[in-house]
């Protein structure tokens, strides 16, 4: 498990900078932050089938798509390096939970055992 500062809306994500497609300031520091307080978790599920659990506690009353955090999540998480892909993610759960001072994320991921 790991505990995340909750994200900046996918809508602010990407940005357009001299006609491409870029992640924002806002994304790029985000990342950056993730990469810090997962430095234990590098490459702990780079290989694999993985099950991903999100625990989405808001910092207000905002009205936000799960879908929308859950991808500036894991995105970030891959940019961490904490799995190669997050199209190894399999089975994934995503709640929110309520409302809690600055926001946070709770994620908890597990390889999936696969049969034979």
């Amino acid at each position: 498990m790991i505990i995340l500062p909750y994200p900046p809306s996918g809508n602010r994500y990407w940005r357009v900078y001299q006609s491409r497609i870029v992640k924002s300031a806002e994304a790029r520091t985000y990342q950056n932050a993730v990469r810090l307080l997962a430095i234990n978790w590098r490459r702990k599920f780079w290989d694999g089938r993985l099950a991903a659990r999100l625990e989405l506690y808001a910092p207000n009353k905002i009205k936000m798509d799960l879908d929308n955090s859950a991808k500036v999540v894991l995105d970030a998480l891959q940019s961490a390096e904490v799995y190669e892909n997050d199209s190894q993610i399999d089975d994934l759960h995503i709640v929110r939970c309520g409302i809690e001072g600055h926001g946070k994320i709770v994620i908890t991921l597990s390889k999936i055992v696969e049969p034979g």
